[in-house]
């Protein structure tokens, strides 16, 4: 056991430097030669996850959430690499060069749904986030989708966001308020739709949930009335409602940007 521990810990340590170097954005001949010994192709893609432990004794399970995550990644990340840093597991996932972004991506949620499975079965008292970072082509690249996954977990810490997993690729605009602080956030949410929220708090009301269906379904209003089950009529009164309670017009360009926006935010968000 001891001595499986060692070479564990051998492993760790030749690939956290790995991982430590070229994260910098570092790509050097050193850097390759390290890469040929790791048995990383420098022509794949590459995505990278990371994972970041909360809870009591996470770095006494720490061993053990590398090993289930080298375990779930068996088969869909032979060619990739698996390392433990602080308090957080970087995965970095190795694709072949024709792979269809819709398979990498197919593959990265199937891991982590893996991972999850393990530890709701292993029943330990820790929470994990994962923050996940674009494709990127080539290993020289794969730093890029490091930065976006670091980001993406800063996002879920910083924010106190209803999910624990993020993707770079669906933050979209969002991307741009990264640097925002949740005060900040929040009160932009305020001002855009709280007298909506207000409204349907006090009125027992369903305004805002006909708002973001009538915005998700690209502001056709039959496809949302019958989503909805209203009649037509009725799905018009309410966006009639919806703005004179919020003092704005749908078909103003402008506000309804603002509007889109805010409604991402407010399902990312736990709004209170």
């Amino acid at each position: 056991m001891m001595k499986e521990q060692a070479v564990f810990e051998a492993q760790q340590r030749l690939k956290g430097e790995f991982i430590e170097i070229h994260f910098s954005g570092k790509m050097d001949d050193s850097l390759k030669r390290k890469a040929k010994h790791l048995q990383i192709d420098e022509s794949r893609d590459y995505m990278v996850v990371n994972i970041n432990i909360k809870g009591s004794g996470h770095d006494e399970k720490k061993r053990h959430l590398a090993e289930i995550a080298n375990k779930v990644c068996r088969e869909e990340n032979k060619n990739g690499l698996i390392v433990t840093k602080h308090n957080q597991i970087i995965m970095l996932f190795s694709f072949d060069s024709k792979s269809t972004l819709s398979y990498s991506n197919a593959k990265v949620e199937s891991v982590i749904n893996l991972f999850l499975a393990e530890l709701t079965f292993k029943k330990w008292d820790i929470s994990v986030s994962f923050g996940i970072g674009r494709l990127k082509s080539g290993l020289a690249n794969a730093y890029k989708s490091a930065q976006e996954a670091s980001k993406c977990l800063q996002f879920i810490q910083g924010h106190n966001l209803r999910t624990n997993v993020l993707k770079y690729s669906v933050l979209g605009i969002h991307r741009l308020l990264l640097q925002s602080s949740e005060e900040e956030l929040k009160d932009f949410i305020q001002e855009t739709l709280g007298p909506l929220i207000k409204y349907d708090r006090t009125k027992k009301g369903d305004l805002l949930h006909t708002l973001i269906k009538y915005l998700e379904n690209n502001q056709k209003g039959t496809d949302t009335a019958k989503i909805l089950h209203l009649h037509i009529n009725t799905l018009n009164y309410r966006l009639r409602r919806i703005e004179e309670i919020l003092s704005m017009h749908l078909s103003d360009t402008e506000k309804f940007l603002n509007l889109q926006l805010t409604i991402k935010m407010y399902h990312y968000m736990k709004f209170q």
